[in-house]
């Protein structure tokens, strides 16, 4: 008797198991009916949006029209709420490919979408913004030009807010190119680099 509660047990105890790893398995991919690329978290009042590049089903290398968003409150279970901008968002931008790695912030109650994309011409990269009053969009361009002009590697965008409220873009690869950004202002300031120390952590801010 004792040696078949031990087998019963040991069942339950591999089931449950498996169970666990079935479970986890079928989260991974967190995106399964797109394809997505480039995922740019922001978080706001506790929930988690994912900003994304997408391929278009028929690519064959890169095929990238429009930026995709999903957002989740536990990190397990996400909702798809599709395209939130394209480049027709820009329509003075290349329209048949592009819309690369995307990145997404919040400030003073307006959500902006910084994204690569191309215009004729070389070099054809550029830096675009896009903003809406939701972070669901719909996102619009305020300015119908790039905010960062035409050149070599101006993809990968990412924006930061400091503790003291200043904002900084940084975007390129290979190599890193940073733009201090002023509250409600799209215009460019002289850029140059300096290290800032404290005893917990170190800072790179350009000025």
């Amino acid at each position: 008797m004792k040696t078949y509660s031990s087998l019963r047990y040991l069942t339950l105890s591999v089931a449950w198991f498996l169970c666990i790893v079935i479970r986890c398995q079928a989260q991974d991919p967190i995106i399964q009916t797109d394809f997505t690329a480039d995922p740019a978290p922001l978080v706001y009042n506790g929930e988690v949006y994912l900003y994304t590049s997408h391929d278009e089903d028929d690519a064959t290398e890169f095929k990238m029209l429009n930026w995709k968003l999903y957002t989740t409150s536990d990190m397990v279970n996400w909702t798809d709420h599709g395209t939130i901008a394209s480049l027709a968002t820009f329509p003075w931008a290349v329209q048949t490919n592009n819309a690369w790695a995307p990145q997404a912030i919040q400030r003073n109650g307006k959500f902006y979408l910084y994204v690569p994309i191309t215009v004729p011409g070389s070099p054809d990269r550029v830096i675009a913004v896009a903003v809406a009053d939701s972070p669901f969009g719909p996102f619009r361009d305020p300015l119908g030009h790039p905010l960062i002009a035409p050149g070599v590697g101006n993809i990968d965008p990412t924006v930061f807010i400091d503790d003291d409220s200043q904002a900084y873009l940084y975007w390129g690869n290979p190599n890193l190119r940073p733009n201090h950004r002023k509250d409600n202002s799209f215009n460019r300031e002289k850029r140059m680099f300096r290290q800032v120390q404290n005893s917990s952590e170190r800072k790179r801010h350009c000025v």
